[in-house]
């Protein structure tokens, strides 16, 4: 099966990003050669020759992997992995500004509420 990837994912590999913070979903093979996360990503060091860091989350059978391009292009390529996509960054996740202007502090000056006692 070929995983589905992630476009922003393909392109930091295109460009040579390294290290890439990726998640991988991982659905485990079936029948008698089936392999664990550890045994694909082992599978993949001995490949690649490189290493990697990894974790895996049971609740959503998601492969955490934080490695160089080379090794995150063999780890996408292995059938047990289904999806791949870069992993969400802090600053990713607050809202950028809009119209976006400096204040004069001459305008701060002033509590917007002033107690009502």
């Amino acid at each position: 099966m070929k995983a589905s990837i992630d476009p922003k994912l393909l392109q930091a590999l295109k460009g040579g990003i390294s290290p890439l913070n990726v998640f991988a979903k991982f659905q485990a093979t079936t029948g008698a050669g089936s392999s664990s996360p550890a045994d694909v990503v082992t599978r993949v060091i001995r490949r690649t020759k490189q290493q990697a860091q990894y974790q895996f989350r049971d609740l959503d059978s998601v492969l955490h992997v934080n490695a160089n391009s080379k090794f995150i292009e063999e780890l996408i390529r292995q059938p047990e992995i289904v999806k791949a996509s870069i992993a969400p960054q802090y600053v990713s996740a607050l809202i950028p500004p809009i119209n976006q202007r400096d204040v004069p502090a001459s305008a701060i000056s002033e509590p917007a509420f002033k107690n009502r006692t």
